[in-house]
């Protein structure tokens, strides 16, 4: 009778701890924290006498956090290099996430289709554009996924004009590669003195037309000065004297002059004594060479 008594109470305790382990509940203990790698449950069964069995009779349970099987890893990935410290960010499944790297890495995406949206950026020094290939593009998630982010790389460039004085084209965004057109022109008054030019691919020089290859932010300066003044005479216009032509006629005209002197001295008679001058005496030579029809 004792015996079976005994049997019965056995079966009525592990029915006990059967229950409480199904409701997670342990006799004796708190419940089990979720997520945790083991919770163990003590129970002590009552002996036959009513009297606890003592710590050396326990059930230890271990219950484990099991991921959701449906959740992946999206890593957004950027073929571009940007500048150090440039932040870039996506948007999937309404939540922005950013980053410095090359890389943006989401996780717990359920299995499902997204739209993604990726933004235009700056860099640090706000002279450097990143423009996406793909401003918005869908995704669908079945596992984990890596799509990959392309940009566009502008660079700022500067160009206006210090003085009185026009440039074009104006300043703003260029890509990188292209080749900008540069134009100066002064204003009545003025001269274009050259261009100032800093940053990789600028120019520096006095051509009012020239070609600039975009290697990145680049500032071009045209500068203008004051038209220096032009050499004029004391009137403003060319005098009687200035003209070659005239000089030459009145140069030849006292040649003449000379000549007709000469042949009226020769002319003359004699006189007594020496010569008075040089003249004087080519006028004598001549007179002697002379033939004596001529002479009187």
């Amino acid at each position: 009778m004792g015996g079976a008594r005994a049997v019965e109470q056995r079966a009525v305790a592990a029915a006990v701890v059967l229950l409480m382990v199904a409701g997670g509940v342990a006799f004796g203990s708190s419940a089990p924290t979720v997520g945790s790698a083991s919770a163990p449950v003590d129970f002590h069964p009552p002996t036959p006498n009513g009297q606890s069995a003592g710590p050396g009779a326990h059930a230890e349970i271990a219950r484990t956090a099991v991921a959701d099987p449906s959740a992946y890893q999206v890593k957004f990935n950027s073929s571009t290099k940007f500048s150090n410290g440039t932040s870039w960010t996506v948007t999937i499944g309404g939540t922005t996430y950013t980053s410095t790297g090359s890389n943006i890495t989401v996780g717990n995406i359920t299995a499902g289709d997204y739209n993604v949206t990726v933004d235009t950026v700056l860099s640090p020094d706000t002279l450097t554009q990143y423009t996406p290939t793909s401003p918005t593009f869908s995704i669908s998630v079945s596992g984990n996924t890596s799509p990959v982010v392309t940009f566009r790389v502008s660079y700022w460039v500067s160009i206006w004009a210090a003085g009185p004085g026009a440039v074009i084209p104006g300043t703003g965004w260029y890509p990188a590669g292209s080749v900008v057109q540069l134009t100066a022109a002064a204003r009545p008054g003025y001269v274009f003195a050259g261009w100032s030019g800093s940053g990789q691919g600028a120019y520096n020089g006095t051509d009012t037309t020239l070609s600039v290859t975009v290697g990145g932010p680049v500032q071009e300066i045209a500068i203008f000065a004051p038209e220096p003044p032009v050499a004029r005479t004391m009137s403003g216009t060319p005098t009687f004297w200035s003209s070659p032509t005239i000089v030459a006629t009145l140069a030849v005209a006292a040649l003449l002059s000379g000549l007709g002197v000469g042949v009226v001295i020769c002319r003359r008679p004699p006189e007594r004594g020496p010569p008075s001058s040089s003249i004087a005496t080519l006028a004598y030579a001549i007179r002697d060479e002379a033939p004596a029809t001529e002479r009187t």
